[in-house]
């Protein structure tokens, strides 16, 4: 408004002066407040639209085993919703991975320096049967690290959303839109502008997307009901292997 404001009144010095270069200048800027005005209204529609109501049930239609984007209440989960849920689901299989794999190795290390000793004067001889499988300890260590770079990455993700969330609504949106609005600045606000659509939209998008190859892969070989029956049992006090001896 403030810069349709300015351009008017140049509008109306230029007619009084009768400048037509001027009043040309100014009703193409008036265009482009116009095509301002018109992209504010469309991206708001986008964002708020995919935010709350783009439908991604059409990934889940074809499961027989129903659809993994419909809630307990029957409504329709939100792009967000999904997002959320594919975090909660990959961090919970993710911690209890890693509590695993740390087990193994610690048990892995253990067996490696087991030595039998065998010195009835004082002179004698020590073996270690099961050094060969310090390899393997080298093997999994590797994989651990790889593991947790993974898991890093996950959680920087989910810090990712919670940023956007925050930065493109009261930030990167609004700024893009007082940016467009003038001729210096038009180009850097329009990509602010695009910067948050694509940060609010297509990046969450793409996230539904993996989750569906995740969950559809695991589907080829179990349920989801049997991969989380698997990790409730994996988490039990009575297990030998639970988180628990796995820290200590």
């Amino acid at each position: 408004l403030s810069s349709l404001l300015m351009l008017v009144l140049v509008y109306i010095f230029a007619a009084f002066i009768r400048n037509m270069q001027l009043m040309s200048w100014t009703k193409f800027e008036l265009y482009q407040v116009l095509a301002t005005a018109v992209v504010v209204l469309f991206s708001t529609m986008a964002i708020v639209i995919g935010m709350c109501h783009f439908d991604m049930t059409f990934l889940g239609a074809g499961d027989i085993r129903g659809n993994r984007y419909i809630d307990n209440t029957g409504q329709k989960m939100s792009m967000y919703g999904i997002v959320d849920k594919y975090f909660d689901d990959m961090r919970d299989v993710g911690r209890t991975l890693f509590l695993y794999l740390m087990y193994v190795v610690k048990q892995i290390n253990f067996m490696a320096k087991v030595m039998w000793l065998s010195s009835p004067l004082g002179v004698g001889s020590s073996e270690s049967p099961l050094e060969s499988l310090s390899q393997l300890n080298n093997m999994l260590f590797i994989m651990v690290s790889g593991f947790v770079v993974s898991y890093l990455l996950l959680h920087l993700q989910m810090r990712m959303i919670e940023y956007l969330a925050i930065a493109v609504l009261y930030y990167l949106y609004p700024f893009g839109i007082f940016f467009r609005a003038f001729e210096p600045t038009r180009t850097f606000g329009g990509t602010l502008i695009g910067l948050s659509l694509a940060f609010m939209l297509f990046y969450p998008i793409l996230i539904v997307f993996n989750d569906f190859i995740v969950w559809k892969s695991i589907d080829l070989t179990l349920t989801g009901a049997e991969l989380r029956a698997a990790l409730d049992t994996a988490k039990q006090p009575g297990n030998e292997l639970n988180p628990d001896l796995a820290t200590s």
